[in-house]
Order: C-alpha cells, then structure tokens, then sequence
C-alpha cells in the first residue's frame, strides 16, 4: 500500500509542480538570487535537480536563466513526455522573468527580500526535502500548492495560467511560503500535502486534458485515483 500510495501522490505532485513551476520558491529564489545579488549558484543547483528529475535534458548547459527557459522550452525529459500534453507553460515563466527583472530594477531589492532570506528559505526547502526522503522539487511543489490555496488562486482555467502579482515583492507569498514550510516541518510532506491538493485535482486535469483516454485521465479521473485514494488515505491516516 505504501509504494501505492507514494506513487500516486508523486504523480500528482510533479504534475502540479511542473504546472506551477513559474510560481515555485525553487525558481523564484533562484531568480532573484540572480536579479538581485548578481548570485547563481542557486540557478545552477536548480538546473540540477530539474536534470535529476528528467524535466530538462542531462547535457543542458545552464549558464543564466535564458538557458533555464530554453531548456525548458524543450523539454525532452521523462517527466513531461510520459503525458500527451506538457504541463509546463514557458510563456509564464518568462513572464515571470521578465516582471522580477523589472522590479529589482525599480526597488532596493534587500528591503524586499534580504539575502539571509533567501538563503534561510532554500535551505530549509532542501533540508526538508532530505528529512522527508522526497526530492527538493516535491517539497517546492508543496510548497506551492500550499501557497496558492491560501492565497485563493485556484479554481478557474489552468494551473500554467495562474498569476500572483507581484510573486516574492508580494509579502503575503513570502509569509505562505514561510508558513507552508513550518506545515511540513510539523506535520509532515504527505499529511500536509493532504490537507490542500483537494483543489487541484480538476485544476491539474485541465493542464493535460485531451479528447481520447490518456494516462493522466487514468490517473486523475475515478479509473484509478478512485482505486487508490482510500489507500492514499488509510496511508496518511486520515481513516
């Protein structure tokens, strides 16, 4: 039941993650460790675990962000082509580029976000990661979840499609994400996890949907979730 149960919820949760990615605390941090401390040992780092994760190709040269959205615009990694439809929108990525780019240009970005800030938040998303035995993405993807449920950001169109104004010079996304970390330190990823993906299972389905069965409509319609999600429950001991 347990590997049942993990599977399923690491499904769901690249999905989500990867559909999501332009609003993820991996890939803002790391961007604005690069826009506004000029540091990309954070984009690098990233770049490594998306290769680990099958997201971008393992022979991706990532020398700046515009590598990042390159690669990713070309995704060739197992995780998006084991579905018809690729989740990731690289238009919202860039977009979100483009808007933290102008920005840190038009503030101090250390009264935003100090440096320690960052460094806290990224560390703590990693250390996680290695006490739950999941991977850093799951836990920015989340993380993320975590966010946009509290924020109130899902329920209509795509997950690709969702914004948040401002993203990390918004103070309310900082305090979620900060929050949603304390979440899973205390209650653990798959408890947490448990409490808020009830919201996006339709969300996610609209990201890959298409007009015949695929393995997603397997996975996120009844035909299989239904066979599992007692199991995922008895799991977590929510029953």
């Amino acid at each position: 039941e347990n590997f049942v149960a993990r599977k399923t919820i690491g499904n769901f949760v690249e999905m989500a993650g990867l559909a999501t990615f332009h609003l993820s605390p991996l890939m803002l941090l790391a961007l604005f460790s690069d826009a506004a401390y000029g540091s990309r040992a954070y984009l690098h780092e990233l770049a490594d675990e998306l290769k680990k994760t099958g997201v971008i190709a393992e022979d991706s040269t990532i020398d700046k962000f515009d590598d990042l959205l390159d690669a990713l615009a070309d995704v060739s990694g197992t995780a998006a082509t084991a579905f018809d439809t690729p989740p990731l929108s690289v238009e919202a990525m860039r977009e979100t580029v483009r808007q933290t780019r102008e920005a840190v240009g038009a503030v101090d970005p250390t009264s935003v976000l100090p440096k320690a800030e960052v460094d806290r938040l990224w560390k703590e998303i990693h250390d996680l990661a290695t006490s739950e035995g999941v991977k850093p993405f799951a836990i920015s993807s989340a993380v993320t979840l975590y966010s946009l449920d509290k924020l109130g950001m899902v329920g209509r169109g795509t997950l690709s499609s969702v914004k948040v104004a401002g993203s990390l010079f918004d103070r309310h996304v900082i305090d979620h994400y900060s929050k949603a970390l304390a979440a899973i330190q205390a209650k653990g990823f798959y408890a947490t996890l448990a409490e808020t993906s009830t919201p996006y299972i339709e969300a996610v389905w609209r990201n890959f949907s298409s007009e015949k069965p695929t393995l997603t409509e397997e996975l996120l319609s009844g035909k299989l979730l239904g066979k599992t999600c007692g199991t995922v429950r008895r799991w977590l001991g929510r029953e």
